[in-house]
């Protein structure tokens, strides 16, 4: 039978003044698909710090212990591309742990981690990566790098020439958050994106404005993998900075 709020004992709800997300836009955002794009971007993002400022509010005058469940909130948008916009911006400012998507092959454990806090995942025996469950084949999820070392600031050694050039050149699998690049041949690194696939692996396309990347080999957490090693003897490259 069909369950009504007093039956169940629900909560009055609780009305919130109408929130605009319009903006007014910028002098690079008046035209064009690029402009469109970037306006879109702005407004999801305002969308979420809406979001989760409501939600500061909410759980600010909850307590803990006193028989009520912690607050959450459902984002629903008729409009998949501002969602998913939303997400990304929610996931970048609260983590991956704080934010459930209900689409796609992965919506019934989301759903699950939404409604029992609990995260259900199956662990790579190599890297150590969380995958989803519905992962096919029983494969992982996480990008690796076959890399290879180079000294900084040089060319691959000659292994006539100097008798560390086989370690130089041995490879290594590195994971995708240990991989910072540097556009225009100077300035700050910044973190690996995807877009930057297509970029990197393709000589043509590499050109003055894309230089340099860097290898962080420092420990990481998650990840079971080993480290890219120097070779005995060699200095390691100055420090990389502040990532932009």
């Amino acid at each position: 039978r069909a369950h009504s709020q007093a039956d169940l004992a629900l909560p009055a709800p609780v009305m919130l003044p109408l929130f605009v997300a319009i903006l007014p836009k910028l002098p690079g955002e008046a035209g064009g698909a690029a402009g469109q794009r970037a306006y879109t971007s702005r407004v999801c993002e305002g969308v979420a710090r809406r979001v989760i400022e409501v939600m500061q509010a909410a759980r600010r005058g909850w307590k803990e212990g006193a028989g009520r469940p912690r607050p959450k909130a459902v984002v629903f948008s008729e409009f998949d591309n501002d969602l998913s916009q939303v997400s990304s911006h929610l996931t970048l400012a609260l983590g991956s742990g704080a934010v459930a998507e209900h689409w796609g092959p992965f919506r019934s454990s989301e759903l699950a981690r939404f409604r029992h806090n609990k995260q259900t995942f199956r662990r790579c025996p190599r890297c150590g990566y969380e995958n989803e469950p519905q992962v096919e084949h029983d494969a992982c999820d996480r990008f690796l790098f076959q890399v290879t070392l180079t000294p900084h600031g040089g060319d691959p050694l000659d292994a006539e020439a100097d008798p560390s050039a086989e370690e130089w050149a041995a490879t290594w699998l590195v994971e995708e958050e240990r991989v910072f690049v540097r556009e225009g041949g100077g300035g700050a690194y910044r973190r690996w994106q995807l877009r930057d696939f297509d970029t990197y692996r393709n000589p043509a396309l590499l050109t003055a404005a894309v230089r340099e990347v860097w290898i962080d080999a420092g420990p990481l957490a998650g990840s079971k993998l080993p480290p890219p090693r120097w070779p005995a003897g060699a200095a390691p490259p100055p420090a990389r900075g502040p990532a932009g």
